[in-house]
């Protein structure tokens, strides 16, 4: 019964600390994002976003990431502003498999409209 108990008890708390992250960037690294995601369906973003730019680094808290979704094959986020009346990034990759291994790939846009490409890994 002991033995039960201590396995069950084990495998519940197991779900509870696991982690992973979340990493994008454009080819020659002008906009990179990362943040850290729990390992339950959807993946969800527990810490907000780290955007380093040329320019600057920022955080972004969970408030401001609206529309993260990661389940299957398709990753997609986006960081508003302040007031929530403009989106500042938005990134939607799709799972692709080549020779260098599992990742993300698909486009950034910011809020000019200029648009990248971009890669993910999880």
């Amino acid at each position: 019964m002991k033995s039960l108990i201590l396995g069950l008890s084990f495998l519940l708390s197991a779900q509870a600390f696991a982690t992973g992250s979340v990493y994008c960037s454009t080819p020659a690294k002008e906009y990179e994002f990362s943040g850290t995601t729990g390992r339950v369906a959807g993946n969800p973003l527990i810490d907000g976003m780290l955007v380093n730019t040329d320019e600057e680094t920022q955080t972004f808290s969970n408030s401001r990431i609206v529309g993260y979704w990661n389940m299957g094959e398709t990753l997609k986020f986006a960081i508003a502003d302040d007031q929530f009346s403009n989106l500042l990034y938005s990134v939607e990759a799709k799972f692709v498999y080549s020779d260098e291994g599992p990742s993300y790939v698909g486009v950034l846009t910011l809020a000019s409209g200029e648009f990248f490409l971009v890669e993910c890994e999880m």
